[in-house]
């Protein structure tokens, strides 16, 4: 199905057309398409990163609060009492952490395309088809990189830099196992150390507000019932993890813009499939 550059119908998204050359609505939703689906540097980039997720922060966090809110508090609680950093909450959390990467890949991508981002939308088009390869393919790509970290740092930082895109080349160009992992080095070349890069400075970002609010909280650690500080712990750490999935996704198209001349349209396409 091919469509105008002019105008990208997105009807399935929120039931009516919208002109992508139409200019920012009042709350900031719709953007002409090349701001996102395109070609970055680096600091064009991180700025988006920013810009769309302040711009819809509310849905972004839900969606990812939604399952993994019971698995982070739970890990957070076991510590907080003075429980193993390693315990079955933690080991569990990573898997059920495809859930919230998978559906903000939808949010993303509906954002770019001037629409209206949903919770509900956004998990029923990532399981829409394919779930058993899907979650396979995630559960390969989590035990892999872990199974690096575990053998030495280096092997697992690299082997996340290989595989950073293998989430929406699943949600997006429904391509699983051995393909997706291939897919994702491939698209990567050439580019491997600026995305490690472009990652870190928000891995940064995040981790400079976590030590602030580490600060703060020291002065209530005592008094304060375990229950509350690893609810309040968990909702905090919540915050920044779209972010990454955000940052994500807008490497994904720049590296399509640069190699594949992705646009938009090629974009509204894959959200079709």
């Amino acid at each position: 199905m091919a469509y105008t550059s002019s105008q990208v119908p997105i009807e399935f998204l929120h039931g009516q057309h919208v002109n992508m050359g139409a200019p920012t609505s009042a709350n900031g939703s719709l953007f002409a398409r090349a701001s996102y689906v395109r070609e970055h540097t680096a600091r064009g980039l991180l700025g988006n990163t920013f810009l769309v997720y302040w711009r819809n922060w509310r849905v972004l966090i839900l969606i990812v609060v939604f399952p993994t809110f019971p698995f982070s508090f739970w890990d957070s609680y076991i510590v907080a009492s003075g429980g193993p950093m390693l315990n079955i909450a933690s080991i569990i959390s990573p898997f059920v952490d495809i859930l919230p990467a998978l559906a903000v890949t939808v949010a993303v991508s509906d954002i770019c395309l001037g629409g209206t981002p949903g919770v509900l939308r956004s998990y029923k088009r990532a399981f829409s088809r394919d779930v058993l390869p899907l979650v396979l393919t995630y559960v390969a790509l989590v035990a892999v990189i872990v199974l690096g970290f575990f053998a030495l740092v280096v092997p697992g930082i690299i082997l996340l830099t290989w595989f950073l895109f293998v989430t929406p080349i699943m949600v997006l160009e429904r391509r699983y196992g051995l393909q997706a992992f291939k897919r994702s080095k491939k698209l990567g070349d050439g580019y491997h150390w600026r995305d490690f890069g472009i990652m870190a400075v928000v891995l940064l970002a995040a981790l400079s507000v976590m030590i602030v609010y580490e600060g703060m909280m020291v002065g209530f650690a005592e008094p304060m019932n375990v229950a509350l500080r690893a609810a309040i712990d968990t909702l905090f750490i919540t915050l920044f993890i779209p972010l990454f999935y955000v940052c994500m996704v807008l490497l994904y198209y720049d590296l399509r813009a640069r190699k594949e001349a992705y646009d938009s349209t090629a974009l509204t396409e894959d959200l079709l499939r």
